[in-house]
């Protein structure tokens, strides 16, 4: 109870820098801001802990296929001492050299990657690549956070009127909104690592690629599928005030809304065909009416000023005369 909390102000001073309301505004704004933070905060805690694991995974499995985009040079060394031992050995027995073409073969110059070791390195340096941004926008959102939740000094009306210039700045660049995009980010990372690790796995064990690409579309299923579900149903939010909690089921709904928004378009344009072609068969009928091909007086018992057209109009008028 604030009226118990705070005493009342002086006649004529309620609106002074270290009025009653003014008080009451910061402890609005500091429960109202706990909770906001508190929600961006574990967001982003959770995020930089699985950046940080995830980005070990892939580069380790960068290191082992990064060395296949440039030639082996030890396996060159290799073919070239076995090269020269060969010809030493025809030198000392007096006989010709004869060299197997494939150890005679390597060439660094003639070397080139396959595609399929290409689309994985590709693949799986945008998926690090991804991961890392996430972190670096992570961190600067920590920083946002503790500078937005940071003390002032000053009056109940100064700090009340800074507080919401920090507030209007935070929705202004939105910050809750880049916060709730860096999930869908991580995410992709991991979807795009996902088709690295299959592409990987056809080129050594084709079955366990298919076990694995399959896991990988249930998953993605079924996320899709819980955002889908959440933008259709907005009682499965938990917070639907915050913008944070929310980032997924807003990014569906839109694109719903576009969907839904093209099928409203495409019904209206068939329906004013259909209202087009039922007027021109009215007009039709009404010029036959005035020329004395077909009886009038149903006509004009119509009216000029509530004719109406409607689709089974002309069905309807024609069955009244048969």
């Amino acid at each position: 109870d604030y009226e118990q909390k705070y005493p009342p102000d002086p006649i004529y001073e309620e609106a002074q820098p270290n009025s009653r309301v003014w008080r009451v505004c910061i402890d609005e704004f500091q429960i109202f801001d706990a909770d906001l933070a508190e929600d961006a905060r574990d967001t982003v805690d959770v995020l930089l802990v699985f950046a940080g694991l995830f980005s070990a995974v892939v580069t380790a499995f960068l290191i082992e296929t990064a060395a296949k985009l440039e030639p082996d040079y030890v396996q060159l060394s290799s073919s070239i001492l076995y090269e020269i031992l060969v010809v030493q050995r025809a030198f000392v027995n007096g006989s010709a050299v004869d060299l197997d073409p494939v150890v005679s073969s390597p060439n660094a110059v003639d070397f080139s990657p396959t595609h399929g070791q290409l689309w994985i390195n590709g693949l799986w340096y945008t998926s690090l690549s991804l991961s890392l941004i996430t972190a670096l926008v992570a961190v600067l959102a920590k920083q946002w956070l503790h500078q937005y939740m940071s003390m002032t000094s000053g009056t109940p009306l100064h700090r009340s009127l800074l507080r919401q210039f920090r507030y209007e700045g935070l929705q202004m660049w939105h910050v809750p909104l880049i916060i709730g995009l860096l999930p869908v980010l991580m995410h992709l990372s991991l979807g795009i690592f996902f088709v690295g690790l299959i592409i990987f796995l056809a080129q050594l064990y084709p079955a366990s690629a298919y076990v694995v690409g399959l896991f990988a579309l249930i998953a993605y299923s079924a996320y899709f599928a819980s955002h889908i579900l959440s933008a259709a149903y907005p009682s499965v939010h938990t917070k639907p005030r915050f913008q944070i909690s929310s980032t997924y089921c807003s990014i569906v709904s839109f694109l719903l809304r576009l969907v839904d928004t093209f099928l409203q378009r495409n019904r209206l344009e068939r329906q004013k065909s259909r209202w087009s072609q039922s007027a021109s068969t009215a007009t039709t009928l009404l010029l036959m009416c005035f020329s004395g091909s077909s009886p009038i007086l149903p006509i004009l018992r119509l009216g000029a000023s509530s004719y109406r057209v409607s689709e089974d109009f002309p069905s309807t008028f024609i069955k009244s005369y048969m």
